[in-house]
């Protein structure tokens, strides 16, 4: 993880997948123990406190998954 050369934000190394089984988009990083996100298209197929849903996070990393040739929504 590093600091960007203003000093206003970070950037850091995040991993993303696709799980066909539960239908969402998991999210890990190493800079932090609790980085673990599961994102879902639709805040009503969401799983109380395992996934959140928010659409266009979930959209624009289908974009990332796909354009990076593993599997995606």
């Amino acid at each position: 993880m590093s600091a960007t050369k203003k000093g206003k934000s970070i950037t850091f190394e995040v991993r993303a997948w696709w799980n066909p089984e539960d239908q969402m988009i998991h999210l890990a990083s190493d800079a932090s123990k609790t980085f673990i996100l599961t994102v879902c298209d639709d805040p009503k197929d969401a799983p109380k406190k395992k996934a959140r849903g928010h659409r266009k996070l979930f959209r624009e990393l289908s974009k990332l998954l796909i354009t990076a040739g593993v599997p995606a929504p």
